[in-house]
């Protein structure tokens, strides 16, 4: 694992395991429609990639070295309380498609001041099968420059399928156009009490 005070990714599944879940999510839970990001369209900013939501309950079993890597990453590293409603919450899974140059443009993960909750964690799994080209994750100050020894150290790593990265959701970060092929990631949101 490569260590940062505030991204942390590791290679997590083999592209066989990827396709096995891409199988079952697009199986069981893909529909027709795919739904706008509201949190993105709310704050304006531009993100283009088809997305679903995915029950994170039944999906355990086949994602359990992605939590694993949620909780030992916070444990280890971050300490923040959080709370895990599995039954409840779901992923986001993000199609972005080459053909249509498909990106996510500066925003932040955070949750709006006065709630009763906040999102401590941004947790990533790159699911996609086959290589594309752009679709390059940014993350603000540090990894925003893909010519930068820190940023391969760190984020570089996950253009490899398999791979989840975590970081602090209040690191402004985009992902660039993807210009050729298709990149597909899921999003957990680990959410926890209320900063103080």
């Amino acid at each position: 694992m490569t260590m940062s005070r505030t991204a942390y990714s590791n290679i997590l599944f083999s592209i066989e395991e990827i396709k096995k879940i891409n199988k079952e999510i697009q199986t069981k839970y893909i529909t027709d429609k795919s739904i706008e990001d509201v949190g993105a369209s709310a704050v304006g900013t531009l993100k283009t990639s088809k997305v679903n939501y995915i029950p994170c309950l039944p999906m355990m079993e086949s994602l359990h070295p992605f939590i694993s890597f949620i909780q030992g990453t916070n444990k280890m590293h971050f300490g923040y309380d959080l709370f895990f409603y599995w039954n409840i919450e779901s992923f986001n899974y993000n199609e972005y498609e080459g053909k249509t140059k498909d990106e996510y443009n500066w925003h932040i993960d955070a949750t709006p001041n006065g709630s009763l909750r906040d999102v401590k964690l941004t947790c990533l799994l790159n699911l996609s099968e086959d290589t594309y080209e752009g679709g390059d994750l940014l993350i603000f100050p540090e990894f925003d420059d893909p010519e930068k020894q820190e940023y391969n150290e760190i984020v570089g790593k996950f253009r490899t399928p398999g791979t989840a990265i975590i970081f602090h959701p209040g690191r402004p970060h985009k992902v660039m156009p993807v210009t050729k092929g298709k990149r597909i990631t899921l999003t957990y949101w680990a959410e926890g009490p209320a900063w103080k």
